[in-house]
C-alpha cells in the first residue's frame, strides 16, 4: 500500500507528498488526470486497470486534476 492508513484518513495533503516526493507510478501506484468515461472502451480500461490490482499485490489509483 502507498499508505500505511485506512482510506478515509487520507487526504489532499497525502496525495500531494506523493507528486513533491516524485513518487513513480509502479505495481501498487497509479496516476490518472482524469476520471473514466462512460464509454464502453473508457470502462473497460478502467476495470482492466482495477483487476490487474486485484490479481497483483492490491494498489492505489490517485485521479486528480492537473493544474
Amino acid at each position: 500500500m502507498t499508505f500505511n492508513f485506512p482510506l478515509a484518513q487520507i487526504d489532499a495533503t497525502h496525495l500531494e507528498t506523493l507528486r513533491v516526493d516524485t513518487i513513480r507510478e509502479g505495481r501498487q501506484l497509479e496516476y490518472k488526470e482524469t476520471l473514466p468515461g462512460n464509454s464502453d472502451e473508457d470502462k473497460r480500461e478502467f476495470l482492466s486497470d482495477v483487476t490487474s490490482f486485484a490479481n497483483a499485490a492490491g494498489g492505489d489509483s490517485a485521479m486528480t486534476t492537473v493544474k
